[in-house]
């Protein structure tokens, strides 16, 4: 008789331990999921990762409610005094904006300038976007390059 009850608890705790956890995955790209302040966390170009230092992970997006977007970005200043090098950051800028959400498209507008990033993955904590960059090179040949940067909600 105690082999079916520990068979059944055991089901229980398995089908109870591998809950989902797909509870932060957020299945539409909302305005409201995008509310908040996402610190940069990761980038790439082309595939290949972008090493980003300790200003980087400094910089913030902040999307408002109220379709406001404030950019915060840091630099690296390197001071060498005596022989002593010494690194700390410094904001860079602070600008606001504004920012709307088409589709899977976030579009913003910093003063005469215009761009559009793709959302490729936003759940609750983070949001990955995409953008392709296209221009022409030294030689007159189009080049594309494309971005990913990801953000941890903080």
């Amino acid at each position: 008789m105690k082999k079916p009850i520990l068979f059944i608890l055991l089901i229980a705790a398995i089908f109870t331990s591998c809950s989902s956890d797909d509870d932060s995955s957020i299945s539409e790209n909302t305005k409201s999921n995008l509310i908040g302040k996402w610190q940069w966390t990761a980038s790439t170009i082309n595939g290949e990762d972008i090493s980003l230092d300790k200003c980087d992970i400094m910089n913030t997006l902040d999307f408002k409610a109220n379709d406001v977007i404030t950019s915060t970005t840091f630099s690296t200043i390197t001071v060498v005094n005596n022989g002593q090098t010494t690194t700390t950051c410094e904001q860079e800028s602070l600008e606001s904006g504004e920012w709307s959400l088409s589709e899977n498209n976030i579009i913003t507008k910093f003063g005469n300038e215009s761009s559009s990033v793709k959302i490729l993955e936003l759940t609750s904590t983070s949001v990955k976007f995409e953008e392709t960059e296209e221009y022409k090179d030294q030689a007159g040949n189009t080049v594309k390059d494309t971005y990913t940067d990801t953000y941890k909600k903080i």
